[in-house]
């Protein structure tokens, strides 16, 4: 029993290792290539698996996509700061996090470039492929949304769920235009660009309630 245990481990983490692989070569040269260059026998060659390998864990080239796709994020996502991890002013919290969202968009550029791709690519892409990019980009507005309303938003505030979205989506579709930017000219400072922004949704935001004061 213990043996087939071990057995069944070992294939399983072999099986992973596989599926890692695949999914990074894929990731690699979909975002180099384009999803329509970068094709499954290409894909096989980078990663050191078989073609059956590859649609054993993935059925198919959307499969794979969409998979690479879903991976990406979830390393991006994961990796967002909260704002309740800083201290600091809101001010102050606000810009260690835009500071650190300029760092991933330089660091993490594959999984980005093929997420605005396939995003600009409607006529070309699968429903499932559309879809999954569009979950995605709602992921990532819900959790910016989620630690903005907790950390920079007055309890009170009657607006605050709608108002902590707006900014949200607004810190996305800059982010959206700065990574462009660097990705056409890496002269582009993504750290000066997310200064502005700073300064622009400070600005958005509404008086921080003050403490009251004790009687003495």
């Amino acid at each position: 029993m213990k043996n087939t245990e071990i057995t069944m481990t070992l294939k399983e983490e072999q099986g992973a290792q596989s599926r890692r692989h695949i999914l990074d070569a894929a990731l690699d040269l979909m975002a180099r290539c384009g999803y329509a260059g970068a094709s499954i026998s290409a894909i096989s060659k980078q990663s050191g698996l078989p073609v059956s390998s590859i649609y054993w864990h993935f059925e198919s080239k959307e499969g794979l996509l969409v998979a690479a796709l879903e991976d990406g994020a979830r390393t991006f996502v994961d990796g967002l700061p909260r704002f309740d991890d800083v201290e600091g002013t809101r001010e102050e919290r606000l810009g260690l996090v835009l500071a650190e969202l300029a760092r991933r968009l330089s660091k993490q550029p594959r999984f980005l470039r093929l997420l605005i791709l396939m995003a600009l690519e409607h006529r070309h892409t699968d429903s499932r492929v559309l879809s999954s990019i569009q979950k995605i980009r709602e992921q990532v507005i819900d959790k910016t949304a989620e630690t903005i309303a907790a950390a920079l938003l007055p309890a009170s505030y009657p607006a605050r769920e709608e108002l902590s979205r707006q900014l949200a989506t607004y810190i996305l579709i800059v982010a959206d235009g700065a990574f462009i930017a660097h990705q056409i000219d890496p002269k582009v400072n993504l750290d000066e660009v997310f200064a502005l922004q700073l300064r622009a949704a400070v600005a958005l935001l509404p008086p921080e309630e003050k403490s009251p004061r004790r009687n003495k």
